[in-house]
């Protein structure tokens, strides 16, 4: 889904935030699935990620709204950590390994 039909199915105004993570959770994992056919690695899991957060910015933007406080954190910390430690234990571990030496 594009960042404008995000933001046009969401009343800012009286924002749901559990709707909002339910449906930007979905996104995220048919892209995961339209690249698990492409070609699977920790590289394009990192790369969708990175399209998740642009597309993040670009439905605040497009909605004319900043991006709620915390949102982004909630979604990657309850989604994409998890997902990354189910897919990718090793690399998981190790960036785990690195937050820990900070």
């Amino acid at each position: 889904m594009k960042a404008k039909e995000f933001a046009d199915d969401f009343n800012f105004n009286e924002f749901d935030k559990k709707k909002f993570i339910e449906k930007f959770t979905n996104d995220f994992n048919e892209a995961i699935v339209f690249q698990k056919k492409q070609g699977w690695g920790f590289s394009r899991f990192k790369n969708c990620v990175k399209e998740a957060s642009d597309k993040f910015s670009a439905i605040f933007k497009a909605a004319g709204t900043p991006p709620r406080d915390g949102l982004w954190g909630f979604f990657y910390a309850t989604v994409v950590v998890k997902m990354r430690a189910e897919m990718f234990p090793r690399e998981h571990a190790d960036i785990e390994a690195r937050r820990k030496l900070r």
